[in-house]
């Protein structure tokens, strides 16, 4: 049996509202529903709100939801105002002790696994996680039309309270996947 919903929409002026079933296939779609809205906010380069937003969707279904057809996942995203834009995922499962997630950039850039965070929280400016586990809230900066984006590679070297991100290799792969840095 799987979930009676499979993708369903709402919007208010500042805010976005989907929810979907746990299904990796419907994640670009969601993607793409999103576009709009953002884009109707004044963000033309969108590529960071998109990669967080597709990071945190494949962790709900794939690790929450554990792929779960007959569970769902909601996300919403707001803009706050500006360039800012907060995005909201949650599922249905158990839930993580995100206290002990580890974001350091691995020491082989290759690692495959335990990417997302490590992206989500060098591209955000707040990450917050509730109680249980299982529903994270980010705060991403979008691009204004006509604005000047700062490159990721530098935001990352100022991020964390201002201390240094000295490895090359993690400004290397920002840079090779975000578009803000182009």
């Amino acid at each position: 049996m799987t979930s009676s919903v499979l993708l369903s929409v709402s919007r208010e002026d500042s805010s976005l509202l989907c929810t979907i079933a746990s299904d990796i296939t419907l994640i670009h779609p969601t993607i793409r529903l999103s576009e709009e809205f953002v884009h109707q906010h004044g963000a033309s380069d969108t590529s960071k709100i998109f990669l967080v937003l597709r990071e945190l969707l494949s962790n709900a279904i794939v690790h929450g939801n554990r792929n779960n057809l007959c569970q769902t996942v909601t996300c919403r995203i707001e803009h706050i105002g500006g360039r800012l834009f907060r995005i909201t995922v949650e599922d249905k499962g158990e839930g993580f002790a995100y206290a002990s997630l580890d974001t350091s950039f691995p020491d082989d850039p290759r690692t495959v696994t335990k990417r997302g965070y490590i992206l989500i929280s060098h591209l955000c400016m707040a990450l917050e996680f509730n109680e249980r586990g299982n529903r994270v809230t980010a705060l991403v900066e979008g691009c204004d039309n006509g604005a000047q984006p700062v490159p990721c590679a530098l935001r990352l070297a100022t991020s964390g309270g201002g201390r240094a991100t000295a490895n090359p290799a993690l400004r290397k792969l920002t840079n090779s996947i975000c578009r803000v840095c182009r």
